[in-house]
């Protein structure tokens, strides 16, 4: 009996063993925290994933992508309102801490954890930037809606000149008809003169009375 009791006491610290092996995780980590060392690639970091921002009212109407698989989302938030980035290792945190003529000013949180890839140790990281309002983007045109403009524009434009072209040949067939027309009256035969011969002239025809 007691022969089986120490190779289970033997069995059970060898499992433990192993297992405190396999999970040999550090505890109590390192932790190293500094103020507005990394705000400039925070900054950065935001800016590229801010499509617009815009003062409206109180608050800020702002365009922004946090998860690329859901897509750019607009709204206007208030001040205090938090934008968050997450990130199984370090997520990051923007908060809107005022807004002023030139823009938003964002406090940020940010920390790291190493010990996932062997370093005990957690890197936190705080502070504030200044991003600058931006427009609303506008939408790129696509090469085949620049060729349709392109063509429209060169359609317009030979129609203008053959237009022109137009109107001058109708101004000089009008000439013309007016030229034949003055001729004409010119030489019809005057109904004073002609006496009953005047009656078989006609603008109308030949023999077709006035």
């Amino acid at each position: 009996m007691n022969c089986m009791t120490g190779h289970v006491g033997k069995t059970v610290l060898l499992l433990s063993m192993l297992m405190s092996g396999c999970t040999n995780v550090p505890t109590n980590p390192t932790t190293v925290h500094t103020t507005n060392k990394d705000a400039a690639w925070h900054k950065q970091f935001l800016k590229t994933r801010m499509g617009a921002l815009q003062r409206e009212g109180d608050g800020v109407r702002l365009t922004v992508t946090t998860l690329p698989s859901s897509g750019p989302l607009t709204e206007v938030v208030p001040i205090g309102h938090t934008l968050v980035f997450p990130d199984h290792h370090g997520p990051k945190n923007y908060t809107i801490a005022s807004i002023v003529d030139d823009g938003v000013v964002f406090q940020y949180k940010y920390s790291f954890d190493h010990r996932s890839f062997g370093k005990n140790l957690i890197e936190t990281d705080e502070g504030s930037f200044l991003l600058e309002w931006t427009a609303q983007a506008a939408s790129p045109v696509t090469s085949a809606e620049d060729a349709a403009v392109k063509k429209a524009l060169a359609y317009l434009a030979e129609s203008d000149i053959d237009t022109s072209r137009h109107d001058s040949k109708q101004h000089r067939r009008e000439g013309e008809a007016r030229a034949q027309a003055d001729g004409a009256s010119a030489t019809a035969p005057s109904p004073r003169r002609t006496g009953r011969a005047a009656a078989s002239w006609s603008p109308l025809g030949a023999g077709l009375p006035l």
